[in-house]
Order: structure tokens, then sequence, then C-alpha cells
């Protein structure tokens, strides 16, 4: 039977690379997704509809890829807008007309 301490050392050993690599793939390299509320144009988009205050009266859910967002205060509120540039760091997701209640055309549905 091998010895416990050789066990608790690789167990050791295994966790700290583990937290590392995690560190590594969220802290440093932002490879993770966020995503906002965008202001949306109800006369070309399928928009959700908000209440104003915490929403826009007409928004879309951005996802972007954390390296990809602007570096900003979040909390303090003086963030740019997002805009997707690239497929592969961002999409937009439209009200499905289907599944809620939404703005579309100048009508609610």
């Amino acid at each position: 039977m091998s010895d416990p301490r050789t066990l608790v050392a690789v167990l050791v050993i295994a966790c700290i690379t583990s937290g590392a690599a995690s560190v590594v793939r969220y802290a440093v390299s932002g490879d993770y997704w966020i995503f906002t509320a965008i202001e949306c144009s109800p006369d070309s988009d399928s928009c959700f509809m908000g209440d104003g205050e915490e929403y826009p009266e007409r928004f879309a859910y951005a996802h972007v890829k954390a390296h990809a967002a602007p570096v900003c205060d979040g909390w303090g509120g003086d963030c740019p807008p997002l805009v997707c540039e690239s497929t592969a760091t961002c999409w937009i997701e439209y009200c499905d007309p289907e599944l809620d209640s939404c703005l579309s055309t100048g009508t609610s549905n």
C-alpha cells in the first residue's frame, strides 16, 4: 500500500494546479461570458419589454466575452454600451415571440 503522505501531497498539488488554472482562465484571459440589456429598435428587431428603470423600455441581451468588453466601472454606471463586432466574442439575444411578450414592429405581441 502506498504511503498516505504521498497521497496527500498529490492531492494538494492537484488542488493548487486546478486553482491556478482557474485563475488564469477567468481572471487573466477573461474566458467567460458577461451579459447586459442593450437598447433595441422594435422597427427592425423583436425586443423584450422593460420597465424603463431597471431595464430600458425596449431591449435585447448582449452576451460578450469578458476580454472583449470595455474595461469600466460597472457599478458606477459609466460604461460605454456593448457593441458586437465579432460573432466569436459576442452575440445578441432577441425576444422570441413564441416564448415571451415581445415588442416588434411598433406593436405589442
